[in-house]
């Protein structure tokens, strides 16, 4: 087997975070790629909990979307959790949690019968 791909492989290398690289500009002419781009004045909040959600609706459990957020090997969700501090995320991963628990999740107005 690979070295690369051993498992328990001793290369320190293998294991550490990838370099953060600069965002990428937005290039309206590349509708292929799949790429997140950082937006000035975006808004974490709703990053965060969008984040959350979509992975709870991929059957992630809190623990494993909790470990998404401390692992250095996530960018967006490890920038958030640094700029926001475990406590908060903590508390956020578990209210939405404890309301997908209760259903599906619908945040629009109700409309007319």
């Amino acid at each position: 087997m690979d070295r690369l791909h051993r498992p328990g492989g001793d290369d320190d290398a293998a294991r550490a975070p990838m370099p953060r690289k600069a965002p990428k500009e937005f290039e309206p002419d590349d509708p292929m790629e799949l790429v997140g781009v950082e937006l000035p004045g975006g808004d974490v909040d709703a990053t965060l909990d969008g984040l959350v959600n979509e992975y709870l609706m991929l059957g992630y459990t809190g623990a494993q979307i909790r470990w998404l957020f401390k692992s250095p090997y996530y960018g967006v969700t490890n920038d958030i959790w640094r700029q926001k501090g475990d406590g908060y995320v903590e508390q956020r991963i578990k209210a939405l949690a404890d309301r997908w628990a209760q259903g599906w999740v619908d945040d629009r107005e109700p409309g007319p019968a």
